[in-house]
């Protein structure tokens, strides 16, 4: 009888969304703009149009968008497949018990087109301790997912699946802990959630207000100790918040969330532009939602710092705003561990130019400088003091030709293979010869058993190597300034 039921569905869904907007049409009805763009125009149907998709694609966007209720239809639908068929109108979007609502792509790491080329444990460490090498303070911080956090209403995920992304999660939360300048919250919001007070809000991807108190304590104590008892946070008063995952089902969810003030005097100030602050909307929605008092956490605590997204880190590193930064604060859900993966290479190589290594040599020819126009092949002579350690090798490039302006991509490029497999924000190509190599080395590797292969435009030469041991404490600062945008390719 479920199963017959359940075969009824799509011609609910259409008597929804046809019979009930024509109807209302027909009364005078008029469907209100849903997206904050105007409505897609109803197309020319002269000449050649009637022989192009992309004419019916158009068409068929310009009627939904004029039929009246079509928001009703839409969240009726969902509702009659969540609530009566206990179905998910959208794959992305899981089920769980008592109306908790999860995000699929949470499982990413775990399926062959999302599983990161490097652990992201590494890449996470490297970076860390690169910023710290470079004289700046670290402050980074890696969110769990909702699915391994609150599983208390989890359904629907196999125990394989679970397992995977709970493994991956937490070698990443450990290398937190053993790394200087990263800091792990998941012990305290496990804590929370094992005494059955949620962190996650029912219907969304973010804390409610008890787990951004969690992570904004911890970053204000990274950032200075002491910090988050002065800001004093208290949760004030309730609102209603919409859910992000609601829309994927055609539906509008809202949770009842707290608002988090600050209750504190504080005396202490930034100046501006003394830290940058990169992150995801976990942490936008942490530091930009408004308090009781109508300001938000930035505005009474961290006023006039630098913000950059992932996304941007992506696009340029934030290079400018990294250099002129005395503290990086960087957040990221595990579901982006791709995206941290594929551009940190961007802020390794900018703050790796910034500071001195320990000078090391080319084992053939001239041990400080070596000319492309010899052999590929090519080994780095270096005393290791530690190897317990990751540590940088930085190889300066010289004489590169400039390449065509209109063609980036053909630009001439010197290329250095390490060989093995991927290392995490390694920079191997470069195409801008104000740059250098940096070829991550992990701990028990030698510098000196790196066996590089090189190819490169004739004329050009790399300069002597240097290493850069990342061991938690500042390196001397360059004589040279380092480059505002990197010019190479991870």
């Amino acid at each position: 009888m479920t199963r017959r039921i359940r075969n009824l569905l799509p011609i609910v869904w259409l008597m929804a969304l046809l019979l009930l907007p024509a109807t209302a049409y027909l009364l005078g009805g008029r469907q209100p703009l849903l997206e904050n763009r105007g409505k897609t125009p109803i197309p020319a149907l002269g000449g050649d149009a009637l022989r192009q998709d992309a004419t019916y694609r158009q068409m068929d966007a310009a009627i939904r968008e004029r039929l009246p209720l079509r928001g009703d239809a839409i969240d009726m639908r969902g509702r009659i497949a969540t609530r009566v068929f206990g179905d998910s109108v959208n794959g992305d979007v899981i089920l769980g018990g008592d109306d908790w609502l999860y995000y699929r792509p949470e499982l990413l790491i775990c399926e062959p087109n999302g599983r990161p080329e490097v652990p992201p444990e590494d890449a996470v460490e490297v970076l860390t301790r690169t910023i710290g090498a470079s004289g700046r303070r670290p402050v980074v911080i890696v969110v769990g997912s909702k699915i391994v956090t609150h599983r208390a209403h989890l359904k629907g995920v196999s125990d394989a699946d679970l397992a995977c992304l709970e493994t991956a999660e937490s070698r990443v939360q450990e290398r937190l802990v053993e790394t200087p300048g990263a800091y792990s919250i998941q012990p305290e919001l496990d804590a929370l959630e094992a005494a059955g007070r949620p962190t996650f809000l029912r219907s969304d991807t973010h804390w409610n207000a008890l787990g951004r108190k969690v992570f904004l304590r911890a970053v204000l104590d990274g950032i200075r100790p002491g910090l988050a008892a002065e800001a004093r946070l208290r949760a004030i008063g309730e609102f209603d918040r919409p859910g992000d995952l609601g829309p994927f089902l055609g539906q509008r969810r809202v949770d009842r969330d707290r608002r988090l003030t600050v209750t504190g005097d504080l005396s202490t100030r930034f100046d501006p532009g003394e830290m940058l602050i990169i992150g995801d909307s976990q942490l936008w929605n942490a530091v930009q939602v408004p308090g009781a008092d109508g300001k938000t956490i930035l505005e009474r605590i961290l006023p006039d710092q630098a913000l950059c997204t992932q996304y941007e880190m992506k696009e340029h590193g934030c290079a400018d705003l990294m250099l002129a930064a005395e503290t990086v604060v960087l957040e990221s859900v595990a579901r982006n561990f791709q995206l941290v993966v594929n551009s940190c290479w961007q802020p390794v190589a900018t703050l790796a130019a910034t500071v001195r290594g320990r000078p090391a040599r080319w084992s053939d020819g001239d041990p400080a400088r070596r000319p492309l126009a010899g052999s590929p092949s090519a080994r780095v002579d270096y005393e290791e003091r530690r190897t317990d350690l990751p540590r940088l090798l930085r190889i300066p490039v010289r004489g590169l030709p400039v390449g065509p302006v209109d063609d980036p991509d053909d630009a001439p490029a010197v290329t250095v293979d390490p060989g093995g497999a991927p290392r995490p924000c390694e920079l191997t190509t470069v195409t801008d010869g104000r740059f250098g190599i940096v070829i991550p080395v992990a701990p028990g590797e030698r510098v000196a058993d790196l066996d590089l292969s090189i190819s490169g435009p004739s004329g050009t030469e790399l300069g002597r190597p240097e290493v850069l041991l990342l061991d938690g404490r500042p390196l001397p600062r360059s004589a040279a300034p380092g480059p505002t945008v990197p010019g190479g390719k991870g």
